[in-house]
């Protein structure tokens, strides 16, 4: 779980699969040094839901592809295709509500 915003992020092991890749719903592609670093970011980019990582790192920089989705395989199982070279991650999202109430209420 990665939370400390407005919402919270869970990357269940039941929305992960192994040799497949979310597709159309790409919002962004960087280059990391591991899953966890390509969570963080899709915890940070407030429309990534879930993620494709590359499974293999690039040999000449160590890096892998990370891209990250603004829907995941739930909304758009169509686009959840067979990829070798990939791994895909979903998130469960919810979202927190935060109460700002005037601190001199509740002064006496």
């Amino acid at each position: 779980m990665i939370s400390g915003r407005d919402r919270e992020l869970y990357f269940p092991t039941y929305y992960f699969f192994a040799d497949r890749r979310l597709i159309k719903r790409k919002i962004q592609t960087v280059h990391v040094k591991d899953l966890d670093h390509c969570e963080f970011l899709c915890y940070q980019h407030d429309n990534c839901v879930s993620l494709n990582i590359q499974k293999d790192p690039d040999s000449s920089t160590g890096q892998q592809e990370c891209e990250l989705n603004n829907s995941t395989h739930m909304e758009h199982g169509e686009d959840l295709t067979t990829n070798n070279a990939y791994l895909y991650r979903g998130a469960k999202v919810i979202n927190i509500i935060r109460l700002r109430v005037p601190v001199h209420k509740y002064r006496k």
